[in-house]
């Protein structure tokens, strides 16, 4: 047995940076404060079946960083649980592809990814605390499932981080914030992954830079909101190549930023598309394939400047604005694919719309609608 800051106000402190530290049972922070470091060497719990407790009383801390900023150690271990106290797991390497395969717990246990290596998890993580990736790439791979659907998934929160998700097995989590600080750059990739978010927002460059890819044909990200280019001087970005981004509700894309989303294969879907939503906004859409459905409509010029380029793939919606506000500005250029809309189509609503077709075809209520310019 190991334990690390047993009493109410002890501090223990162990840093393995080689050789081997066989253990049947392991507690870091019982009563008091206790850190784990792993920069090198091997800590085995019941020979890789037991469990590493962080933090397991009530007015404890608990921590495990997996690297000091340099190199990692390896954890032979089934779980890494937080209890009742502060816990936290960190993970701060340089290792190009380090893997981390216990399962991880705890209702109230954050997982912090700092350094600039990538770490691969493997197993299945149930903690309450939240992800917060700072730098470097957090991948979940094939086999992982990470779970916390009450609290965030934050890709890039503070100026000058850069940090990368990638997504190829299963993520749930609560709000998705990708570039959320000003100065802060997150990238997002679904490859063969899905990530949802429920009924609260997904949110790609907040007031920073945000970029998500989905690549695959099984890549999925469903959400409550997705807003790409949220607040003013922040930028978004949203790729398919495969795959399908829905939203139970509203598609905004460059709502007070500038935003883009390009469509080339998979499928898009949501209530409302608005494309530049407040007068700052500035959003663009690029369609050379797919299909992208919504059940209300789509506004291109909320109150800002929303511009849609479909060569190629469906689009289909309820209502369609181009130039909806007074100082807005709607552009739509059709040279290919189909645009179907079932109900009202107006160019120039309160401010500047313009349609121009080279190609394709824009059917409205299947022929039998109305076009209304400068309504």
């Amino acid at each position: 047995t190991a334990v690390l800051g047993s009493g109410s106000t002890a501090t223990g402190q162990a840093v393995v940076s080689g050789g081997t530290w066989n253990a049947t049972t392991m507690v870091v922070g019982n009563l008091g404060s206790g850190t784990l470091a792993l920069t090198g060497g091997r800590v085995a719990i019941a020979g890789g079946t037991g469990t590493l407790t962080l933090a397991a009383s009530a007015g404890s801390r608990g921590t495990l960083n997996v690297g000091t900023g340099s190199t990692a150690g390896v954890l032979a271990a089934s779980t890494v649980s937080g209890g009742s106290g502060v816990s936290a797991l960190t993970f701060n390497h340089t290792s190009g592809s380090y893997t981390f395969a216990p399962n991880i717990t705890g209702a109230g246990l954050v997982l912090s990814h700092t350094g600039s290596g990538q770490t691969i998890l493997t197993g299945t993580g149930t903690y309450g605390g939240g992800t917060v990736i700072r730098g470097g790439t957090l991948a979940v791979g094939p086999t992982g499932v990470l779970v916390h659907g009450g609290t965030s998934m934050v890709v890039a929160g503070g100026s000058g981080e850069i940090a990368a998700l990638t997504v190829s097995g299963s993520v749930s989590t609560g709000v998705g914030l990708i570039g959320s600080g000003s100065g802060a750059t997150g990238l997002v990739t679904v490859d063969t992954g899905t990530w949802t978010t429920g009924t609260l927002p997904l949110v790609v460059g907040q007031l920073g830079a945000g970029t998500l890819s989905l690549t695959g044909s099984t890549a999925r990200v469903s959400t409550g909101l997705a807003s790409v280019g949220s607040l003013v001087g922040s930028s978004g970005s949203a790729s398919l190549t495969g795959g399908t981004l829905v939203s139970t509700g509203d598609l905004q894309v460059g709502d007070a930023g500038t935003g883009w989303l390009t469509l080339a294969s998979g499928s898009v879907g949501g209530v409302n598309a608005v494309v530049g939503n407040a007068a700052t906004g500035a959003g663009t859409i690029v369609m050379s394939g797919g299909t992208w459905t919504t059940s209300a409509g789509v506004t291109l010029g909320g109150l800002g400047r929303g511009t849609l380029s479909l060569s190629s793939g469906v689009l289909s919606g309820s209502t369609a604005v181009l130039g909806s506000g007074s100082a807005a500005t709607g552009l739509a250029t059709v040279s290919g694919g189909t645009w179907n809309n079932t109900g009202s189509f107006t160019v120039a609503n309160l401010g500047s719309g313009t349609l121009a077709l080279t190609g394709g075809r824009v059917a409205i209520a299947g022929g039998t609608g109305t076009l209304t310019l400068a309504a």
